[in-house]
């Protein structure tokens, strides 16, 4: 039971990040500091014009990526919290009303929540049911004529389940409200899970550039569609490197959105990650981790103790083991079998009241198609031998 220091580690925490990066991913960071190093939109020398094509190419990529029509709607953050505030605050005034879900995250809880005990928007938080899922109609009963927002999770951190994308679509086409916008959080899904913009009529989609797409943490990508773009508002002011002369934000995208230097380095290698992920079948890979986590929970639901919450949609298996607290379950894993999985609330506390498991949380295992089988092998063996210890 005691790991050689030696050995690398199991990682089971890829809802977190996405690791191993990709070698071409950490070979773009290098290039750009070491080769390049100018700034994006600040000079016009050669260097400076190499970097300022990296953002373009993320922004083209990511508009292959996920099938929109306008490179221009895409804004680059420095990861998905900032990507989903620049959201919220850039497009909420006062007196508006938000709905929102128990299955949110703190990157939309915690903006929502402090515009609410300011007294400028009155917001209603839908509950889900035991396993995370969302009554769609239950979403959608509570809009109302002065609702201006709907914000939801594309997949949950907690339980991996989905939220049902094209039924909602199809509902939301019926749905006259003129004013309202549709903020998708796809942090869980983004490169996780096929995302086609053409079919899926939400006006923002933000995500990290870490997780799924497999870029180096500190970057993120927030899709502005057609409705949100004439009217969303900076959150930061700044320098963009052009009209410099007005003490006014351009009004263009995505220069209205992105004041200050954006980490170069860190977009080339997000780049790459996205290239990468443009040549894999996601429809594919998301069916075959969906059967993964299915064995995964067959097998841990047969050790004595063990309570799961898992809608084996995502590849996300949370649990609790009777006996131990998670974060000693947690700290077991990683000192006596090598084992990295995350305790506690996951920073989505709500949906742990649904769960039963506030306020101490789960024991979550998160895997991706880098996860070798013989490592969930591993966690489920080192988990039977913690349970037979009790």
């Amino acid at each position: 039971m005691d790991p050689s220091i030696n050995q690398p580690p199991i990682y089971l925490d890829q809802a977190a990040t996405g690791w191993p990066k990709h070698p071409a991913v950490i070979e773009a960071v290098a290039t750009q500091m070491q080769t390049v190093g100018a700034p994006a939109g600040r000079g016009s020398y050669r260097r400076g014009n190499i970097s300022t094509q990296v953002l373009r190419n993320v922004r083209a990529a990511a508009s292959e990526l996920f099938q929109s029509a306008a490179q221009g709607q895409w804004i680059l953050t420095h990861n998905g919290t900032s990507a989903l505030n620049q959201a919220i605050l850039g497009t909420l005034h006062p007196g508006a009303h938000v709905i929102t879900t128990q299955i949110e995250h703190n990157s939309v809880l915690r903006p929502l929540y402090h515009l609410a005990s300011l007294g400028q928007i009155t917001l209603d938080i839908v509950p889900c049911d035991p396993q995370g899922h969302l009554p769609l109609q239950n979403l959608l009963g509570h809009v109302r004529p002065e609702t201006r927002l709907l914000a939801i999770s594309h997949g949950s951190n907690v339980t991996g389940a989905l939220f049902p994308l094209a039924e909602f679509s199809d509902l939301i086409r019926n749905l006259d409200h003129p004013a309202l916008r549709i903020l998708l959080d796809a942090a869980q899904t983004a490169g996780v899970v096929p995302i086609d913009l053409r079919e899926t009529p939400v006006d923002f989609l933000a995500m990290p550039g870490h997780k799924g797409l497999g870029g180096p943490l500190g970057t993120g990508l927030l899709y502005c569609g057609p409705k949100a773009v004439a009217s969303i508002a900076p959150i930061l002011w700044g320098g963009t490197g052009n009209q410099s002369d007005q003490l006014d934000m351009p009004t263009t995208l995505p220069e209205r959105l992105e004041a200050g230097n954006m980490n170069v380095p860190a977009f080339a290698g997000l780049l790459q990650g996205i290239k990468q992920t443009l040549t894999r079948d996601l429809a594919a890979e998301a069916q075959a981790n969906r059967l993964r986590t299915m064995a995964c929970c067959a097998e841990l639901r047969d050790i004595a103790g063990m309570e799961l919450f898992a809608a084996e949609q995502l590849a996300i298996i949370s649990l609790r083991l009777r006996g131990y607290a998670v974060q000693e379950l947690a700290m077991i894993l990683d000192s006596e079998f090598g084992i990295e999985a995350r305790a506690g609330l996951h920073c989505a506390p709500l949906i742990h009241k649904a769960l039963g498991t506030f306020p101490e949380g789960t024991l979550r295992i998160s895997f991706s198609t880098a996860t070798p089988d013989d490592s969930l092998a591993a966690a489920v063996a080192a988990m039977r031998e913690i349970a037979h210890a009790t």
